[in-house]
C-alpha cells in the first residue's frame, strides 16, 4: 500500500492498465481525497510524462466550478 507523510490512503477503486486510482484522507486538513498513482510494473517515462500531462491540465481548469480540484503532484518511491 502507498504512504504518504500527511496522508493516509484507504482504498482501491479503479486499477487500469496504466493507473491506479484509491480514496484517501489528508491528515492535518482534514479533507477526503482521490490519489492517482502508476502501478510500479508500469512506471515508464512515457506513463510519468502522461500523468504530469493531466495534471498541468487539470491545474488550467483547477477554478472552474463542478470540476474535480487538483492539489498536488508528488513523487513517491517505495
Amino acid at each position: 500500500m502507498l504512504k504518504f507523510k500527511d496522508y493516509e490512503i484507504n482504498e482501491l477503486i479503479y486499477k487500469g492498465k496504466d493507473t491506479l486510482v484509491y480514496t484517501g484522507y489528508h491528515k492535518t486538513k482534514k479533507e477526503n481525497l482521490i490519489f492517482k498513482t502508476i502501478p510500479s510494473e508500469r512506471l515508464t517515462l512515457k506513463n510519468i510524462e502522461k500523468l504530469k500531462h493531466e495534471y498541468m491540465i487539470a491545474q488550467n481548469v483547477n477554478s472552474i466550478n463542478g470540476v474535480v480540484k487538483v492539489y498536488d503532484l508528488e513523487n513517491w518511491q517505495g
